[in-house]
């Protein structure tokens, strides 16, 4: 059981005095880690070797960075269905080439097989250096160049899982958040990062209700779900393993309870060390599950509504004291039964030491969120046992 720190190339804010790391023999072009291979071979081949740098076939940049490298022509991360533009679709899940292309443009140029062949190769050399021609996928050979995303050298393991609440609030303290997939390539960076460890899937740090959003707040712009598998939950993990019922890299929704290896994500640039817990900080949130005796519970760190169900012996009461309570988006309710009639208490706004003493030794609290798309409210409560006469 295990959780990673990755730590995400956000350009921008990178200090001068850290360096961009590409791994295994990449070199740095921009803002771009490429790695030139001179065999030649099929452009399956190919594909296949960049996915096992967690990579795909370059698409851009390729005029600087092959120059005076190498005298053959290269596949790029290309594929056309058919003659329509839209429907050429590049490998890092970039769209497709109708914002731009550099395709030798006519039959009468050069480029017959345009539409005919499905793969698509950069010209080295006269004529039409530069631009993009067809070729057939399997019998052809050229080099190619493979792209990984940038990142800093920085990775801790861990042989520890936790649950969604307490996976979050160690990534926080840690400046992060649960991993945001923002691209094709970004998803096979993660991918490869358990390559060989065994796991079946990892937390990713997503939340679905009526929508997906990311629980860092960025931008839902991209997604690998399959909906092809049972969807129950409001969690979402990727598979690391290919099964009867998903495929490697792939993500599904499931239930939020139990425990989840996962991975933390920061902007790069925080050369801040990072600490990693041998046992959570704070405890785990215990939404949907029963109670005996004593204990802490408190609001999960995703926005869905709970109960929690507090029990203890014959003859005692329960004495709940809510240590933060602030509910400003829905309410929490005490539920208990007493003398044969159902009652119900609401508690929601602010308070600094709220209480509740219940009438018998069994109560519910129900945490209820009136937005889902909400995570402002939360709170964090302790009970213990107390004698009827007290």
């Amino acid at each position: 059981m295990r959780y990673i720190f990755l730590l995400s190339a956000l350009l921008p804010f990178i200090p001068a005095t850290q360096s961009i790391t590409c791994t295994n023999d990449f070199t740095q072009v921009g803002n771009k880690c490429l790695r030139l291979f001179t065999t030649p071979t099929s452009r399956t081949n190919a594909s296949r070797t960049c996915t096992a740098y967690a990579g795909s076939l370059d698409n851009f940049l390729l005029s600087a960075f092959v120059r005076n490298a190498t005298d053959d022509d290269v596949w790029i991360g290309l594929y056309c269905f058919d003659k329509n533009m839209t429907n050429c679709l590049w490998d890092s899940g970039q769209g497709s080439a109708e914002v731009y292309n550099n395709f030798v443009s006519s039959r009468s140029e050069g480029n017959p097989f345009f539409g005919f062949y499905k793969c698509v190769y950069y010209k080295v050399g006269d004529p039409w250096n530069g631009h993009w021609l067809s070729a057939d996928c399997r019998w052809l050979k050229y080099s190619f160049v493979c792209e990984i995303p940038t990142t800093f050298d920085e990775l801790i393991n861990s042989t520890q899982s936790f649950g969604l609440d307490s996976a979050q609030r160690i990534c926080q303290e840690n400046d992060g958040d649960l991993i945001s997939i923002h691209s094709a390539n970004e998803n096979r960076l993660i991918l490869n990062y358990y390559k060989g460890l065994g796991l079946d899937s990892v937390l990713l740090g997503a939340v679905v209700t009526k929508h997906f959003f990311w629980m860092d707040d960025s931008h839902w712009d991209f997604s690998n779900i399959d909906h092809t598998t049972d969807e129950y939950g409001t969690c979402l993990k990727m598979a690391l393993q290919n099964n009867e019922c998903r495929s490697k890299g792939s993500w599904y929704i499931t239930p939020c309870e139990g425990s989840h290896h996962f991975m933390c994500k920061r902007p790069a640039g925080n050369s801040d060390l990072i600490h990693v817990p041998k046992v959570a900080k704070s405890p785990p949130s215990q939404c949907n599950k029963v109670l005996l005796m004593s204990g802490t519970f408190s609001s999960p760190t995703y926005p869905e509504n709970c109960m929690y169900t507090l029990k203890t012996l014959d003859g005692q009461r329960i004495r709940i004291t809510f240590q933060t309570f602030y509910v400003t988006n829905g309410y929490i309710q005490i539920v208990e039964e007493y003398q044969g009639a159902e009652m119900k208490q609401k508690f929601s706004g602010t308070s600094t030491n709220l209480r509740y003493t219940s009438l018998t030794n069994e109560l519910k609290v129900m945490f209820i969120t009136e937005d889902l798309e909400n995570m402002d409210s939360e709170f964090v409560a302790k009970f213990f046992s107390v004698f009827d006469t007290e």
